[in-house]
C-alpha cells in the first residue's frame, strides 16, 4: 500500500500519474484525478457610529492570505481597496445622518469564494447648542 499526501490551496484538477515496478515486478502506471475545491471566505466588518461631519473608519477583514480587492457599499456609494494581512481599511467622510448598512464584499480567487455581508451603525446630528 502506497499513501500520497498532497497539499493544495488552489482549487481545480489534478492529475496524479503513479508508477510502481521493481526488479521482480513489470511496471504499471495508474492514473487519477483529484478535485480541489474553493475554500468558504470568512468576511466580517468592524465599524462604529458616527456624527454628522466624521470620517468612518470601516475594517472589512479576511484570511491573511487574501490579496485582492475588497469593496464596500455604504448609501449607494462603492469604494474599493486592496486588503493588506487579511483587512481593508476605508475611510468615508461626507455620510448625511441616519441609520446606515455597510455592504462588504470579496469576489473570490483561485482559493476563496464569493461572500458578502453587512453591518450597520448609525450617523448622528450633533446637539443644538444653548445660547
Amino acid at each position: 500500500v502506497a499513501k500520497l499526501n498532497v497539499t493544495k490551496d488552489i482549487s481545480g484538477k489534478y492529475v496524479v500519474d503513479a508508477t510502481f515496478g521493481d526488479d521482480k515486478y513489470a511496471d504499471k502506471t495508474v492514473t487519477t484525478n483529484y478535485y480541489v475545491s474553493k475554500w468558504d471566505t470568512p468576511i466580517y466588518i468592524d465599524v462604529s457610529d458616527a456624527k454628522v461631519g466624521d470620517t468612518v473608519k470601516v475594517i472589512v477583514s479576511v484570511p491573511e492570505d487574501v490579496k485582492e480587492n475588497v469593496t464596500i457599499e455604504i448609501d449607494g456609494k462603492s469604494y474599493t481597496n486592496t486588503t493588506s494581512n487579511g483587512n481593508a481599511v476605508f475611510y468615508v467622510s461626507d455620510l448625511i445622518y441616519g441609520d446606515k448598512t455597510v455592504v462588504a464584499t470579496y469576489d473570490g480567487d483561485n482559493k476563496y469564494v464569493f461572500n458578502s455581508t453587512t453591518a450597520n451603525f448609525t450617523v448622528y446630528k450633533y446637539g443644538l447648542i444653548n445660547l
